[in-house]
């Protein structure tokens, strides 16, 4: 399951690249738009934010491949730390961790650095902290997350089509 807040950087990842009049998103607008979400749990370790309204509508936009590692990235550290939803918290270990340097020096610059991003992960040691879910997780979808946590039951394919449905999901839920 995918926080609100994560969601909401997917949303705002899409509207920087299409600002940008490009039709492929980067790790660096991955960036940018966790620095931009006004909520979360990188808001609290992040100096001021943009708080800046957005409309979700349809778009063309599509994932780069680093987009899309980064965004794996991200599901395999949720899913290490054997935690149950998928939080901005995930996203910015991920770009501080596995990111080119333009993206980590610009999170960086706004206080999210790997020591802050790792020191949250510790404090919140599975909890949601600031975030919330979108909607709560069924009893099924409890045991498949869990199910798939176990060491070894993920491949780098599985994880792979796993993160592209969260993001076409995501992406998807916000045309509603």
């Amino acid at each position: 399951m995918v926080t609100q807040e994560a969601r909401d950087v997917f949303v705002l990842m899409v509207m920087v690249t299409e600002q940008d009049g490009r039709r492929e998103t980067t790790p660096l607008d991955l960036a940018v738009a966790l620095l931009q979400c006004p909520g979360g749990n990188i808001a609290a370790i992040r100096r001021g934010g943009i708080q800046e309204a957005f409309e979700k509508g349809p778009t063309d936009v599509r994932f780069a491949r680093e987009t899309r590692e980064l965004l794996e990235a991200a599901y395999r550290i949720a899913l290490l730390g054997r935690e149950p939803n998928l939080g901005t918290h995930h996203l910015a270990a991920a770009v501080v961790r596995h990111g080119p340097p333009e993206a980590v020096e610009r999170l960086g610059e706004a206080g999210v650095t790997a020591e802050a991003v790792d020191r949250l992960l510790a404090e919140l040691a599975g909890g949601m902290g600031a975030e919330r879910l979108v909607a709560p997780l069924t009893r099924r979808e409890r045991r498949a997350w869990n199910r798939s946590a176990q060491p070894g039951a993920i491949t780098v394919g599985l994880a792979a089509a796993i993160a592209l449905a969260l993001v076409v999901g995501c992406v998807g839920l916000s045309f509603f």
